[in-house]
């Protein structure tokens, strides 16, 4: 009797616990003027998911592209194979990079 009680408890515990959001961490990046930076973005799963990671807003000085999906550009929603991102400073006509300060994006697990 003690070992179906068990399994009766841990089938219940499993269907209640299942259900947790993976998390995404908030990342920064520091780079040198005039390069592009490559962006390593951090998520967790309690359950060991195999996680997405998905763009929700953009940049407003630069681009990003997908390192691991040939430097694809992303859009926003658009989502990643892996978990780096390479932000592109925007360039004038010459491909001189033209920003240098501050900047972010939001992202999603």
């Amino acid at each position: 009797m003690r070992k179906i009680l068990f399994s009766l408890l841990f089938l219940f515990s499993g269907l209640v616990f299942s259900q947790t959001k993976p998390i995404a961490a908030d990342v920064s990046a520091a780079h040198f003027k005039d390069t592009n930076g490559l962006i390593h973005l951090v998520g967790s799963d309690s359950e060991f998911h195999a996680l997405t990671y998905t763009i929700v807003t953009l940049p407003t000085h630069g681009t990003l592209k997908d390192p691991n999906n040939s430097d694809a550009v992303i859009s926003a929603g658009g989502s990643l194979t892996g978990n780096s991102v390479t932000f592109v400073p925007h360039s004038d006509e010459n491909h001189k990079y033209i920003f240098s300060g501050t900047n972010s994006f939001t992202y999603k697990v």
